[in-house]
């Protein structure tokens, strides 16, 4: 369709209302995720660019839409904030980078694609075996593994692989079954040995590694980056064995200030806040994030390594050994909703100012 491809380049670059309002609904019809919520609904938030979901979620209309970043904005126009993606597509280039600096991260026990096998890939005991061969390792070892493609993301394709009677079990989402590794045949796969985490995360939810993502900004013409908002995210049987907030898990708003929690929200209803786990009783609102103001510090220094990436959702965990734990770095997708559950991230100055920054820059491009 040469013509069609040849008419969407040139008005690509246009910038009219009409135009913007056919983009917005557009994406917005085809990022939606309850095509079944009211025409009414629909009509009222997806000319703003806004899904369904997520002006429940915002509270809309007892809040302001233009305090919120768009999820128009959010999935789309942002793909073109940071010159290159390659270093948040990637998992295995991603953990080079950053064990290269320094960065804490995941032990990972075995990097594999299409019956080729590397054992301890990004260690100096590296040696390539079979699939065979792992699985007997991974048996003889007896703990517990996370199995996550390369390229994967939201934790969809994330598992648990454990010993259970000589034999390996997958489980996910409160089933167990027989696991082969030839099942990660067709993707790039990491297995990474599931991480104990300290403590006050443990006791959230003691089945997931609880992370905190934390959306970092570096503005043209800043000599640092800065935090712009962070969530902790919570796991629940449901998410079982991560704890993201598409999988089921709880997202909870934090205070960058303080690293004080606010109350959790669940996906399967966003406008109920919940004060504690809804499964372990663990008190959540109210409570502050031990070491707060050292993890922000540190994810900073981090950011301030690549100074290409001024826009990046960092997800990380304190371990048993204190040590801050780097799991993923998101670049245009940064999980903006759960970042502004309670607050939108326009009423901060200084990141409104970052995305009409990046709207003069970036143009239209979608």
């Amino acid at each position: 369709m040469p013509l069609l491809d040849a008419l969407r380049e040139r008005t690509a670059t246009v910038r009219s209302r009409p135009l913007e309002l056919i983009r917005k609904l557009r994406w917005t019809r085809i990022l939606e995720t309850l095509p079944d919520s009211p025409l009414r609904e629909k009509l009222r938030w997806w000319p703003r660019g806004f899904r369904v979901e997520s002006a429940r979620l915002y509270g809309f209309p007892g809040r302001d839409p233009t305090e919120y970043v768009s999820d128009f904005w959010s999935a789309h126009r942002s793909r073109w904030f940071n010159p290159s993606d390659a270093f948040f597509e990637h998992k295995a280039a991603r953990r080079a980078m950053l064990v290269a600096m320094g960065a804490a991260q995941v032990e990972a026990v075995g990097l594999l694609f299409r019956g080729r096998v590397v054992l301890h890939p990004f260690d100096p005991r590296q040696r390539v075996v079979s699939t065979e061969e792992l699985e007997q390792w991974l048996l003889a070892d007896g703990g517990e593994f996370i199995v996550k493609p390369e390229d994967g993301g939201k934790g969809k394709g994330v598992f648990l692989v454990r010993a259970v009677d000589g034999q390996l079990v997958r489980h996910g989402g409160g089933s167990e079954v027989p696991f082969r590794i030839a099942e990660c045949h067709e993707r790039m796969t990491v297995i990474e040995r599931r991480a104990e985490q300290a403590p006050f995360w443990r006791n959230l939810f003691p089945a997931t590694v609880n992370t905190i993502r934390m959306l970092t900004l570096w503005r043209e013409g800043e000599r640092e980056p800065f935090l712009a908002a962070a969530t902790q995210k919570i796991g629940t049987a449901a998410s079982i064995p991560v704890d993201n907030f598409a999988q089921g898990g709880l997202a909870v708003p934090v205070d960058i200030d303080t690293g004080r929690l606010g109350a959790a929200r669940i996906k399967a209803d966003v406008r109920q806040r919940l004060p504690r786990h809804p499964e372990t009783g663990t008190p959540i609102e109210g409570v502050y994030l031990p070491g707060w103001r050292a993890l922000c510090d540190e994810i900073l220094r981090i950011t301030a390594a690549f100074p290409g990436d001024c826009f990046v959702g960092w997800d990380v965990f304190r371990d048993a050994a204190g040590r801050t734990v780097i799991v993923e770095a998101n670049g245009w997708s940064t999980g903006v909703q759960i970042l502004q559950m309670e607050t939108g991230l326009l009423r901060n100055p200084r990141v409104r100012a970052f995305y009409q920054d990046a709207e003069r820059r970036i143009g239209v491009k979608v």
